[in-house]
């Protein structure tokens, strides 16, 4: 099956569920039609450290900036860890974000 790009993720982390051994990621993603949103992917398939990529089921996306703040990860997760995806959907936008240049 051929995936489609998904974006950057500009802001990213791993989260795994308790109840379940697969991994999904969390983050700032940037898409040149739409602009960046907060999202959850899909479960991570295959992840390529060398290239910092990584895929899911339905699309692969390139890594940028991992977030390793513990407090903004806990936040995240308990806001929308308990969220259940079908297999089918391919991601799930949680918001939108903004970006600032500092």
């Amino acid at each position: 099956m051929r995936r489609v790009y998904g974006g950057e993720l500009i802001e990213y982390f791993f989260y795994r569920e308790r109840s379940s051994p697969m991994f999904y990621a969390y983050g700032i993603r940037y898409l040149e039609p739409i602009g960046a949103h907060l999202i959850r992917t899909s479960p991570i398939t295959d992840f390529d450290a060398n290239r910092r990529r990584f895929r899911t089921i339905y699309k692969f996306y390139s890594l940028y900036h991992e977030i390793d703040d513990p407090a903004y990860k806990a936040l995240i997760c308990d806001l929308f860890g308990h969220i259940k995806l079908p297999d089918f959907v391919e991601e799930l936008i949680l918001g939108p974000a903004s970006l600032i240049v500092h």
